[in-house]
């Protein structure tokens, strides 16, 4: 089942991986797996994104937001809207994808997890530029910056900095 998993993921028959990760979440649900559920779970909503399948996908990650909202757990309630925020911003609904990236900045900076920090505010940061807002844009990037040249990830930073350059006035 893992390997036949493998191969649905990897586009062989996305129809039929999505089918598959379905039957295998109702499964887990019934075993109370939690570890095996989110799994199933992350593997579906990427199914669903490769199949272009953006309005079920959305669908889902709503339901588990509601679910990791119930259950007070804040990790997954980040992660979740992180992917919610990346969703929206790639269907268009920019200012959904601001809100939820906002509130997913505001629980990774709770729960002190840099790396997330960093992610959330270059990705708020870049929408934030696409609507205009490039005061705020200019400054949620060069949080990120700090970030990534404190921790030498020169790739992020290129992306940063190139960003950077192209608002500054000729």
């Amino acid at each position: 089942l893992r390997e036949r998993f493998k191969l649905l993921g990897k586009g062989e028959d996305i129809q039929q991986a999505i089918a598959s990760y379905k039957l295998a979440i109702q499964v887990f649900q019934e075993t109370d797996n939690q570890e095996l559920l989110a799994n199933c779970s992350y593997f579906l909503k990427k199914a669903l994104l490769e199949g272009g399948f953006y309005t079920e996908a959305i669908r889902r990650l709503q339901s588990y937001q509601e679910i990791y909202q119930q259950q007070k757990d804040i990790a997954n309630l980040a992660l979740t809207l992180f992917e919610l925020a990346r969703l929206y911003h790639l269907t268009g609904r920019l200012e959904q994808a601001r809100l939820c990236f906002k509130d997913s900045l505001r629980l990774f900076r709770r729960l002190q997890e840099p790396e997330k920090i960093a992610a959330a505010t270059t990705a708020l940061g870049n929408l934030e530029i696409q609507i205009g807002k490039i005061t705020q844009g200019c400054n949620h990037l060069k949080e990120a910056q700090k970030f990534y040249q404190e921790h030498d990830n020169t790739e992020r930073l290129a992306e940063i900095d190139y960003l950077l350059q192209q608002l500054q006035p000729t």
